[in-house]
């Protein structure tokens, strides 16, 4: 096999003696080169060099110079691709973007991996391995993605991240090594807001059937008359929220609160004609990245009655399990509860 098969295959090749490599690499340079010497102006003459340059460039991409890669004919972008200054992409194995991918400034794609061996290293051995980028992803400035990363769909990298592992669809991802601090998936399908006055006089008014009954509130004039926390403007405003549909109506609300250990946990309630109809989970999921954007650091917590099974199923598919069980005393009285923990991230 020659090198470049060896290469093009994942396996252990000799990268900077090889001829072949080495002039491949040289003329890829020349043309980053031309593209990075034309004015900004010249966009119809910088995107001919780029065509000619990838294995395949979608419609309407666009790529800001100073721009940099290998070889280039183990690149392909689709449609719409935007990239800022200074954009890196080490494509010893192939790299390819979907539709919709914009990249800041500084960012770095790197597909190639060097022995620990010193021996190894110092002649020049190396390996590959491809990465592969989905539709509508969003790079922030100077993020940097390792060898063989695949990032889903509908997905942001935090500025400044180092990519070392994959990363799913729907979600936000940060840090060093990048982590998976949100989700994506029910954004739009609920709104967080204050919970006004209006909602809580509403939210007093709702009535749950059967043995689900022991979450109604009384009446408005109950809560103010027993100085509950939700009649409580003050409480209201630090620790409550509503939440709304999409049509802009209350369907749920929640309080979260942070105990002397730092510990944050969340009570939440939602509009009795949404119970039971699927929509729990995605509710909660709403619930959650809104809390651990306040209290990113704090662990996250949910105390649920014994008998609510449908609950602790939900919360489940939201990313709770459960830790202990445990009496608890309540305003309302001492009852046996189940704990659910947010799960934690890999």
């Amino acid at each position: 096999m020659t090198e470049k098969e060896k290469m093009l295959a994942g396996m252990v090749y000799e990268a900077v003696l090889d001829e072949d490599l080495k002039e491949d690499r040289l003329k890829c340079k020349d043309l980053c080169f031309a593209a990075n010497q034309l004015p900004p102006s010249k966009i119809k003459e910088q995107s001919e060099i780029f065509v000619s340059l990838f294995a395949k460039a979608g419609e309407g991409f666009y790529i800001t110079t100073p721009f940099w890669c290998d070889y280039g004919y183990n690149i392909e972008i689709g449609k719409n691709f935007y990239s800022n200054h200074n954009c890196v992409i080490l494509d010893c194995a192939k790299v390819t973007f979907g539709d919709n991918v914009f990249v800041g400034p500084n960012c770095c794609f790197a597909t190639a991996e060097h022995p620990l061996d010193e021996t190894e290293r110092n002649r020049g051995l190396e390996t590959a391995r491809p990465i592969q980028v989905g539709n509508s992803v969003w790079f922030g400035a100077g993020v940097t993605v390792l060898p063989g990363v695949t990032i889903g769909d509908n997905v942001v990298i935090g500025a400044g991240s180092i990519v070392t592992k994959d990363i799913p669809s729907n979600v936000v991802a940060v840090g060093n090594p990048a982590r998976v601090i949100r989700s994506l998936e029910n954004s739009g399908l609920y709104r967080i807001v204050p919970l006004k006055e209006v909602y809580a006089k509403d939210i007093c008014g709702w009535k749950y059937e059967g043995e689900y009954s022991v979450y109604s509130y009384s009446s408005w004039e109950m809560a103010i008359r027993n100085h509950w926390e939700i009649a409580d403007a003050k409480v209201r405003g630090q620790e409550y929220r509503g939440v709304l549909n999409k049509a802009g109506e209350l369907t749920g609300y929640f309080k979260m609160h942070q105990d002397e250990n730092g510990e944050v946990e969340i009570g939440l309630g939602m509009r009795p004609e949404e119970c039971g109809q699927g929509k729990g989970a995605d509710f909660v999921k709403t619930i959650t990245d809104y809390v651990k954007k306040q209290y990113p650091e704090s662990l996250v917590y949910l105390e649920v009655r014994l008998f609510n099974q449908r609950a602790v199923k939900c919360y489940e598919k939201a990313g709770y399990q459960v830790v202990c069980e445990h009496d608890s005393i309540k305003p309302w009285g001492t009852f046996r509860y189940k704990r659910m923990e947010l799960k934690k991230e890999d």
